[in-house]
């Protein structure tokens, strides 16, 4: 018996690290990343921040990624060795944006002058998740921040530090990369023009939020051929429901725990919105 239980243990053991065996570099090429405003109630704002990388730069004899913010000029980036640097646009210095050596315990010290309350956070997590038939490690820190291996902050992304806010926050909503990756599961294009996702938001309405176990969604007509999914903050896809000839739908969350949800939602398959939902 101890001799199958020990090999049982290392049956799953050689699983987990097979997940996360291979590790996944920010973008060699051309990417855009779109992030949402939620505002101290959690409600969407429709306010964007779009980062791109498009094209090269050299600096001190090094050869970065440009990166743009909402079109304009951010800075330039570069990884070796699993660390991300980062030269912002009013520097002369390059900076450690992220590193994805670190291990549950080490402490990170905030080295390039953001005005976070706090200047230090510790790895208090580490997890993978399933992208496009891979393995991603997600790491979280005990301020609330949490980083995607490859594809960076998950509120903010030249902001590494960056933790949970009573005032607001922003949540990535999408990914993409001219290899053809898409973040989260392959759904959402971040080639929908930021003006796109704005008027395909003007007319559903999601409610209560924050709710304790059921939300409402209101398409403000009859609808048909509706799907919407529920996916949890790493990005795993937990429900997958289909609307047809509702004006109104009811979701039960039940059976999910207390946290930070999302629902999208698409007509006859191409993407119209995405809530983010608060249950208490």
């Amino acid at each position: 018996m101890k001799k199958l239980i020990t090999i049982s243990a290392f049956l799953i053991s050689f699983y987990v690290n097979a997940q996360t065996s291979v590790y996944h570099p920010f973008p060699t090429g051309n990417a855009n990343w779109i992030y949402e405003f939620y505002d101290e109630n959690h409600l969407s704002t429709n306010i964007y921040t779009e980062y791109t990388i498009n094209g090269d730069t050299s600096i001190a004899n090094f050869t970065y990624k440009k990166v743009l913010k909402n079109n304009l000029y951010a800075g330039a980036l570069r990884e070796i060795n699993k660390v991300v640097y980062f030269m912002f646009d009013t520097s002369q210095n390059e900076h450690v944006l992220y590193d994805f050596n670190i291990q549950i315990g080490d402490t990170i010290i905030n080295n390039f002058g953001f005005s976070n309350v706090n200047d230090t956070i510790i790895l208090s997590a580490m997890d993978s998740i399933l992208i496009a038939n891979e393995y991603f490690t997600v790491y979280s820190f005990s301020n609330g921040a949490i980083w995607y291996e490859g594809i960076g902050h998950f509120e903010n992304l030249l902001n590494p530090f960056y933790g949970f806010s009573v005032s607001g926050n922003d949540q990535i909503l999408c990914m993409h990369t001219s290899s053809g990756f898409n973040y989260p599961e392959g759904n959402i294009s971040c080639n929908l023009a930021i003006s796109e996702l704005e008027k395909s938001k003007l007319t559903i309405k999601c409610f209560p939020n924050p709710t304790d176990n059921y939300l409402i969604i209101d398409f403000g007509e009859i609808v048909q051929n509706y799907k919407i999914e529920i996916i949890n903050s790493v990005g795993e896809r937990l429900k997958h429901e289909e609307i047809n000839n509702q004006k109104t739908y009811q979701i039960n969350f039940k059976d999910l725990k207390k946290g930070i949800y999302f629902i999208n939602i698409f007509y006859q398959e191409n993407f119209q919105k995405r809530e983010r939902i608060v249950i208490n």
